[in-house]
């Protein structure tokens, strides 16, 4: 995507997931016969298994695991996903612990680690932005063709 299309900047997309549809995008741009030899079988297996777990978990939920959770689990990388699985089990523990003041505070605490992630997630990328900003227009060239920006070719050309 960014050499393409100039998104993501120097270190890539941001998002772990945008870096799985780029893929998948570019799967379905250059065709199925460009996967690895037995990679269409697994996608059908994968595809039954989904269906399965998709028909058996309304009735069998204690003994099967929730499709959207798998595919999550799939999807987003583990550095994303374990701060979920430790704040469920932070939040198991303290419902066994001390019911009531989980049932008091616990949404509100989630949502406040979750907006307080964003936020610093947002000064982070600002603070980003703005370091590049600074050294494209200290190396006398624009944020686009400056050499940190990917410019592996000499050229200045935008």
């Amino acid at each position: 995507m960014r050499e393409i299309y100039g998104l993501g900047g120097s270190g890539g997309l941001a998002s772990p997931i945008s870096v799985t549809w780029a893929g998948v995008a570019e799967l379905l741009n250059r065709g199925f016969d460009q996967l690895p030899r037995g990679c269409f079988a697994a996608m059908l297996g994968a595809l039954a298994l989904g269906v399965l777990l998709t028909v058996l978990e309304p009735r069998w939920h204690k003994y099967v695991p929730s499709p959207t959770g798998v595919d999550l689990g799939m999807l987003i990388p583990g550095y994303s996903i374990m701060p979920m699985v430790l704040g469920g089990i932070a939040g198991h523990v303290w419902a066994k612990r001390a019911p009531e003041s989980e049932q008091t505070y616990s949404t509100p605490l989630a949502s406040g680690f979750i907006a307080g992630e964003a936020l610093l997630v947002l000064i982070f990328c600002s603070a980003s932005v703005r370091e590049e900003t600074f050294v494209a227009a200290g190396s006398g060239g624009d944020a686009r063709t400056a050499p940190e920006r990917g410019d592996t070719h000499g050229d200045a050309q935008g």
